[in-house]
């Protein structure tokens, strides 16, 4: 899978926000190729040439891999977001007005935050699901138990 097909999915996935750009995504999905290995147990490596991500052997991050990128992105996003909300906290948006009565009505920035922080901690727990179920794909077992003798009388003969 190509980085930026990658980003693309993910940019799409948000909804096309106008805080990021697909370039800056790829970008930030190359800076993190370091961080994909610890995490996977992987040897992925960006190419000096084609700036893709992949394997010892030259082969294109596979889709289950592309999918623990995309999820370490999610979990930055609501970061950012995070972030963002807690900066411009002093600042009220105004979300309805009334004319008749004359009611004006502000968000609440601490459950705006509450909420993101919620949705990032979603997020972490599904990177860390996904981390161990490509780690558990990997393993194999050490050991066998039952009968690898098919077809053999291990019983003495009554005759």
């Amino acid at each position: 899978m190509t980085v930026a097909a990658i980003a693309d999915e993910i940019f799409t996935d948000l909804g096309e926000p106008s805080d990021t750009t697909e370039a800056a995504i790829v970008i930030w999905l190359r800076t993190k190729t370091g961080e994909l290995n610890n995490l996977i147990c992987e040897s992925f490596v960006v190419d000096r040439t084609t700036f893709e991500i992949e394997d010892a052997d030259g082969v294109e991050i596979n889709a289950n891999a592309a999918a623990v990128l995309k999820q370490m992105y999610m979990v930055n996003y609501f970061a950012r977001q995070y972030k963002s909300n807690l900066t411009t906290m002093s600042n009220n948006m105004l979300i309805s007005v009334k004319d008749n009565a004359r009611a004006v009505t502000y968000t609440n920035r601490n459950e705006i935050g509450k909420t993101i922080l919620a949705m990032k901690a979603q997020e972490e727990v599904r990177l860390r699901q996904m981390v161990n179920a490509y780690k558990l794909k990997l393993t194999i077992p050490r050991q066998v138990i039952g009968d690898d003798s098919a077809g053999v009388n291990t019983l003495p003969s009554l005759n």
